[in-house]
């Protein structure tokens, strides 16, 4: 049954003001019921339009993904660079490193959705992802294989950054985005030398481009000239 006007306006008020929440107070501190008293609308209205705190927390993520996707890939073809799958996920592999450094509120937000193993329930082990290199490449990885390769990505990737913002390990963005990309490239089976020449040009290519965080999550960007 599709929503109707004034339903989609009330899950559209909730969402805005759950993303807020998760915002301003990180994702432990929100609940339900500060969303349902912030939005003005009642616990069963957040519970019926999203069921759960875990699915609105999913939502926004997915919301900020594709909106550094869709802008990165702009900012890239405005710098008319190659648009090879690897050399467009490393760059979006830094993006990614820079505003977790450079917002504090994504940060609590990220680390506190990896604390609950958010990303492996939700799939974001980026499964799709790994598919479509496999079949871009030919790698003829197997099933397991792939998911062996995601797993693997994202717990090098989540452990990382957990260490570092416990203060365990004090070290560059540069060197976090090489120690994973690195090591998902060669499970794959890249030649060492492509994945050092790609690294290499998404830093050139990454000092280019200027995309962060904003409030409530918004993705920013600074336009490139043509």
């Amino acid at each position: 049954m599709a929503i109707q006007p004034s339903g989609k306006k009330t899950k559209d008020l909730i969402y805005r003001t759950a993303r807020n929440q998760f915002y301003e107070k990180g994702y432990k501190k929100t609940t339900l019921k500060s969303i349902s008293e912030a939005s003005g609308e009642n616990t069963a209205l957040v519970s019926y339009y999203f069921k759960s705190k875990m699915n609105l927390a999913l939502e926004v993520f997915n919301e900020y993904m594709a909106a550094v996707k869709v802008v990165s890939m702009y900012l890239l073809e405005k710098l008319t660079l190659n648009d090879d799958l690897m050399f467009v996920t490393a760059v979006e592999f830094r993006i990614q490193a820079r505003n977790l450094q450079t917002s504090p509120e994504f940060l609590r937000f990220y680390n506190e959705l990896n604390e609950t193993g958010f990303f492996l329930k939700e799939q974001f082990v980026s499964v799709g992802f790994f598919e479509n290199i496999n079949r871009r490449y030919h790698l003829h990885l197997s099933k397991d294989e792939i998911m062996a390769v995601a797993v693997t990505n994202y717990a090098i990737s989540a452990s990382l950054q957990s260490a570092k913002a416990k203060g365990l390990i004090d070290c560059s963005n540069d060197f976090m985005v090489r120690a994973t990309y690195k090591h998902f490239a060669d499970l794959l089976g890249f030649d060492t030398t492509f994945t050092q020449s790609v690294l290499e040009e998404s830093k050139k290519a990454f000092e280019k481009t200027q995309i962060w965080i904003g409030k409530d999550f918004h993705v920013e960007y600074k336009d490139i000239e043509a």
